[in-house]
């Protein structure tokens, strides 16, 4: 798999020049980090170039498959699909451009998504007959909770890519800014009051009231005055 640096290049000698077309995101500058501290937003969004590949297969039902291959961090809005690089049997595009959102509620699927080695983006396609290609960059991802909903469906196609330095440091900043451990409460456990009727542990029906549970009043061995 081709790294973000070897589609930089391709993409400069397809004629694009890759330094103008790609800018580095205000995301990453510190007055931004800055702006979002001061606001305290619980919510980020970082535009993501959507790479994919269409591969030819012997197969003559399916005479050829797409795939997901990259993203490319901070990349402009297309109106159509550009050829980035391709070769015997095989393409590769710049599909589409969409954000990737990233919410304060969801830092624990990014802190999961953080701990795998390389990090993920998840990229979800959905087959379209009206969309160029036939298919259509729908979602993306880092979050692999929302991307296991789409995973459960049989209408999309859910692609894993490796996360870009520059997302996973984006994503690593967000999540110390915001993540706050669940804790977790144990149950405190009340003693048993059998005048209450409840509570506590169970006491196996020794104590069943007027019921004529054993022991109680009406039952074998209890006063039955």
């Amino acid at each position: 798999m081709d790294t973000i640096g070897q589609i930089a290049s391709t993409m400069h000698h397809n004629f694009i020049n890759f330094d103008e077309w790609v800018y580095t995101p205000p995301y990453y500058s510190g007055e931004f980090r800055e702006f979002c501290g001061a606001l305290k937003m619980t919510s980020q969004t970082m535009p993501l170039g959507i790479v994919l590949e269409k591969c030819e297969i012997d197969n003559e039902w399916e005479p050829f498959v797409w795939q997901a291959v990259a993203v490319i961090p901070g990349a402009p809005e297309i109106d159509q699909w550009r050829v980035l690089d391709q070769g015997p049997g095989w393409t590769r595009y710049h599909a589409a451009t969409m954000p990737l959102e990233i919410h304060r509620k969801e830092t624990e699927g990014y802190k999961y998504n953080l701990g795998i080695d390389p990090p993920i983006i998840y990229l979800v396609l959905r087959y379209d007959d009206d969309a160029e290609n036939g298919i259509a960059p729908f979602l993306a991802t880092v979050c692999p909770f929302e991307a296991q909903a789409y995973l459960d469906g049989d209408e999309d196609l859910v692609e894993a890519v490796p996360m870009p330095d520059l997302v996973s440091s984006w994503l690593g900043e967000f999540v110390e800014q915001h993540h706050v451990d669940e804790v977790f409460y144990k149950r405190k456990r009340e003693p048993f009051d059998p005048r209450k009727g409840g509570g506590g542990e169970s006491d196996g029906g020794l104590n069943s009231g007027s019921n004529g549970g054993a022991g109680g009043p009406g039952g074998p061995g209890g006063d039955a005055s």
